[in-house]
């Protein structure tokens, strides 16, 4: 796993546990809410995308459905 990866991990739990919401399987609208603030704290447009990229990795590594994807029930 790359720094960059095992960052962006760490990353998110965070917000979730300050929301009270689940890391996994993450609902569409914390990840809205995870973007969101990422922006607010002015995070640069290539950051996000590598969360969000990560976002869409991990839950196919835990054997759950990419939250991210169109084909996703989640969305």
């Amino acid at each position: 796993m790359t720094r960059g990866l095992q960052q962006d991990v760490r990353e998110r739990p965070a917000l979730c546990e300050g929301r009270g919401e689940p890391y996994l399987p993450a609902e569409p609208k914390t990840i809205w809410a995870f973007i969101d603030d990422c922006a607010k704290e002015g995070k640069k447009p290539a950051t996000i995308k590598r969360y969000v990229a990560t976002i869409a990795r991990v839950p196919a590594a835990a054997g759950l459905l990419n939250p991210c994807s169109e084909r996703s029930p989640m969305t």
